[in-house]
């Protein structure tokens, strides 16, 4: 089976509307449908370095009680939440595939993983 999807915890936490910190999430790999439609977004074609955010608003189904995750979400986390949250999905999407034997993947039992 591969893993698909992991859940992941924040460092510091994104700040919800009830002013709750919310740490818990679930992000799943990256597909190349991802790509072309992040290259799609307006933002993107004049900002490129905005990529990481909508890529990232893709593939994070939840952080915690929030749900959908925007771009805009997204900017409002702290500097270590979001460089933790670029290093993961590079991890998970480097072209060797090995994300399964290393980092978040293997701190987190494999219940917490959907494998298809």
């Amino acid at each position: 089976m591969i893993c698909t999807e992991i859940n992941f915890t924040l460092p510091q936490g994104l700040i919800s509307e009830n002013n709750q910190i919310e740490r818990q999430g679930k992000i799943r790999a990256a597909t190349g449908k991802d790509e072309i439609i992040v290259q799609k977004y307006h933002q993107v074609q004049e900002f490129s370095e905005y990529a990481i955010f909508v890529m990232l608003s893709r593939l994070i189904s939840n952080i915690g009680n929030i749900s959908p995750i925007t771009p805009i979400i997204l900017e409002q986390l702290f500097l270590p939440d979001f460089n933790y949250l670029q290093n993961l999905y590079l991890q998970m999407n480097q072209p060797s595939g090995n994300w399964l034997n290393e980092g978040e993947y293997l701190a987190t039992p494999c219940h917490n993983y959907i494998k298809r």
